[in-house]
């Protein structure tokens, strides 16, 4: 009996909580629990562009300044302030598609000849390797040098003229890999090939290009936000 009196009061107090203020803040009775202050879903974009039209019509009627935080190559988001409760609220954000290219993995010659005339922008060395990986035969795969870092593949130099080609290493691209309104960061990769042929890049610069494509994003906003960064209504942060 006694445990059954004990849940009723407690059913019955929680009934009684109220909300106080105390020194501007909102406080419920009993056990004095914070009201946390209401934010808003977050829009979700894919283009700086979005980001860019958001601020400058400033469509929620924000009276304070808002924060645009460069979180990476692929994540941009527009903050409000700190609140009372020393928080930011979320108001929009963007996450670049970004086309597949997976780095560290072998494809097939076809399927690789495919993403890199998609994938990937145009410069010397992409036709350059194009030119190799379209004309390899489907002969063994061979190690020509003690570094490890250079290959002989057998590939077609005419109608019926086959001869070995060194693979070049390292090769300069850029790959899609960030927002599309801003310069593709030009970085090295590793180009490696085995028996089939199949065909692989990886990856050597450190994630060096993700820093370049923060500052492209940067420079990006504030060029078209210039205006509303010097009346101190937006703040970027990268």
């Amino acid at each position: 009996m006694s445990n059954q009196k004990e849940a009723l009061e407690y059913v019955a107090n929680l009934a009684q909580k109220e909300v106080k203020e105390i020194n501007g803040r909102k406080y419920a009775t009993g056990d004095l629990s914070l009201v946390a202050d209401a934010r808003a879903a977050a829009f979700e974009l894919h283009t700086l562009t979005g980001i860019v039209n958001y601020v400058q019509s400033n469509v929620d009627a924000l009276k304070g300044p808002v924060v645009v935080h460069v979180f990476g190559p692929e994540k941009v988001s527009v903050f409000s302030p700190l609140n009372n409760d020393r928080k930011r609220e979320e108001f929009v954000r963007a996450e670049a598609i970004i086309p597949e290219f997976r780095f560290d993995h072998f494809y097939d010659s076809d399927t690789f000849n495919i993403k890199m005339q998609a994938l990937f922008l145009e410069s010397d060395e992409k036709t350059a390797i194009l030119g190799l990986v379209g004309n390899i035969q489907e002969e063994n795969v061979r190690n020509t040098s003690s570094d490890g870092t250079s290959q002989t593949v057998v590939a077609r130099s005419g109608i019926t003229k086959v001869e070995n080609v060194t693979v070049p290493n390292p090769v300069s691209l850029r790959p899609y890999r960030t927002f599309s309104e801003i310069d593709q960061p030009i970085s090295k990769f590793v180009l490696r090939m085995k028996d089939g042929p199949s065909i692989a890049l990886f990856e050597a610069d450190g994630g060096a290009w993700q820093n370049i494509a923060i500052q492209n994003i940067e420079k990006y906003l504030v060029r078209e936000l210039d205006d509303l960064i010097q009346e101190g209504r937006v703040h970027i942060i990268a």
